[in-house]
């Protein structure tokens, strides 16, 4: 049973397990798990998936539990990425420099508001924002054999679940996540949602895609885009680790496949 931990690879593990899901549930998109809130399927942490799939909970227990974790600065800066794509005005993933880091500290001021990333996982649009301790660790069942890996031993997971289930698999990437260095007028056109939705439209604009990121991907770390001070960078790591600190203070130990 595989924990989908939102920008840590999941995407491309669920795409490589797709075929050994072997219930009629589909966990994926959203449903209403009260009038006010509503429930991420295909991100549930541990507790979460007890307490709203119990039945199907109750027929897992003694599964093998397999998720995947980042370091939480690296994952705050893809989930800005997805946060924007999805929500923002600005895509910061083609963005100029001053637009990103605008982007950024608007970001980082908002999930203040919020204190820590525990007060996060009822804002469905803040879901990639989610602690990641939740799919590792459970407060109300401790008998679990999970085993959590960091995304650098992607490979070790999928050896790991073709020896519990019997069949080879075939890895598959999904969602990159690319960052993009567009010349000239074409950055803003890139980062603006507006202007996207409209060229989506247009017929053979996935090869154009393609072409773009073969000749334009940027090497730089998403941390290196935003064109920090020192000082900035220390401000933005500080935030991190409140905003994620009872990731820090339950980060798994290290733990083979």
């Amino acid at each position: 049973m595989f924990f989908h931990n939102p920008k840590v690879g999941g995407t491309s593990v669920r795409a490589t397990i797709e075929h050994l899901h072997d219930d009629p549930e589909v966990f994926w998109g959203t449903d209403k798990a009260t009038p006010e809130v509503q429930l991420d399927r295909a991100h549930l942490g541990i507790d979460e998936f007890a307490q709203h799939y119990p039945a199907l909970w109750d027929r897992v227990q003694g599964y093998a539990m397999f998720c995947l974790y980042r370091d939480p600065l690296g994952r705050f800066f893809s989930s800005l990425a997805e946060y924007s794509k999805l929500h923002g005005a600005v895509d910061t993933r083609f963005a100029g420099a001053a637009a990103r880091k605008s982007t950024l500290m608007a970001m980082i001021e908002k999930l203040q508001s919020y204190g820590q990333a525990e007060a996060v996982m009822d804002h469905y649009d803040l879901r990639h924002f989610r602690p990641q301790w939740v799919y590792w660790s459970s407060e109300g069942s401790e008998a679990l054999e999970m085993t959590a890996l960091p995304v650098t031993r992607i490979d070790a997971l999928f050896e790991a679940i073709a020896a519990r289930s019997g069949q080879p698999l075939t890895p598959a990437t999904r969602n990159r996540g690319d960052q993009l260095e567009l010349p000239g007028a074409l950055a803003p056109l890139a980062a603006s949602r507006s202007v996207k939705a409209l060229a989506n439209r247009l017929p053979g604009i996935g090869a154009v895609k393609s072409a773009l990121r073969g000749r334009f991907t940027s090497k730089a770390k998403p941390s290196d885009r935003f064109d920090l001070s020192p000082e900035e960078t220390r401000e933005v790591q500080a935030f991190v680790d409140r905003f994620y600190a009872r990731d820090l203070a339950l980060w798994p130990a290290a733990s083979g496949a």
